[in-house]
C-alpha cells in the first residue's frame, strides 16, 4: 500500500491463501481447486462442494443466468471422464448450490479455457461470455478454444438453456483468453481475444 494513499497503511495480519483460480463473488468465493472439485465458501468460510465431476477447470465466472437476482457459477470442463470439452452452470441459492445445468456436453471443442458472460444479442438475457451480447437483457456466454481454433458464444433463452453461435472458425485464431467490453461505444459488448501461439490480440465488433 502506498503510504501516501488516503487509505493509509493496511494492518499486517496472518493470511491463509486459497488455491489458484479463486473467483470473488461479493462476500462469497467460488473456487476451482486442484482437488478436482468445484466449491464455494460463504462468510465464516464453511466449504460447500458444488461439483466433483467437472475436471480440468480453466474458465470460471459468475452471472445471474436464471434471472433470480442471485449470481450463478459458470464453468468449463476440459478433461474427462464425465464432461470433457464441456460447459456447465450451477444454480445457487442462499442455502448453497442446488442444481447443475449442462450448456454443452463435449461440444466446446478444443479444450475450452476462458469464458465470460454477457447479453450478446440484446434480448435482455445473459449469454455465455459474461455480458449481454444480443441486447435482450439476459447474460450470454462466449468461449475461446485454443486447440480447435474456435471462438463461439452461447445464447441464453432466459431459462438457462443455450444455443451455440460461431464467431470465428476460419482464421486459425488460437484463442487463450477473452474479455467483453463496449469498445466502440454503441451500447453492445464487443470481444477482445488474446492468441497464444498465434501471438496476437484480436478485436471482434458486435454488429447484432
Amino acid at each position: 500500500m502506498d503510504p501516501k494513499s488516503p487509505l493509509g497503511r493496511l494492518p499486517r495480519r496472518a493470511a491463509r491463501f486459497l488455491p489458484p483460480a479463486a473467483l470473488i463473488l461479493a462476500a462469497d468465493l467460488a473456487v476451482a481447486a486442484p482437488l478436482k472439485a468445484l466449491a464455494w465458501e460463504r462468510r465464516a468460510w464453511p466449504l460447500h462442494v458444488v461439483d466433483r465431476e467437472l475436471n480440468g477447470i480453466h474458465g470460471l465466472c459468475a452471472g445471474d443466468v436464471d434471472h433470480d437476482g442471485r449470481p450463478d457459477v459458470i464453468s468449463s470442463s476440459i478433461t474427462g471422464p464425465f464432461f470433457p470439452n464441456s460447459i456447465a452452470w450451477f444454480q445457487l441459492s442462499r442455502r448453497g448450490p442446488e442444481a447443475r445445468h449442462i450448456v454443452t456436453k463435449s461440444g466446446a471443442d478444443g479444450r475450452p479455457h476462458y469464458l465470460d458472460f454477457a447479453d450478446m444479442n440484446g434480448d435482455g438475457r445473459g449469454d455465455i461470455l459474461l455480458g449481454d451480447f444480443d441486447g435482450d437483457g439476459d447474460g450470454d456466454v462466449a468461449v475461446a478454444s485454443y486447440t480447435a481454433f474456435v471462438v463461439r458464444w452461447y445464447e441464453n433463452d432466459g431459462r438457462g438453456f443455450f444455443t451455440a453461435h460461431d464467431i470465428d472458425t476460419g482464421n486459425r485464431q488460437q484463442a487463450y483468453d477473452l474479455k467483453s467490453a463496449d469498445v466502440d461505444g454503441d451500447g453492445r459488448p464487443d470481444l477482445i481475444l488474446a492468441g497464444r501461439e498465434s501471438r496476437n490480440a484480436v478485436l471482434y465488433f458486435n454488429r447484432r
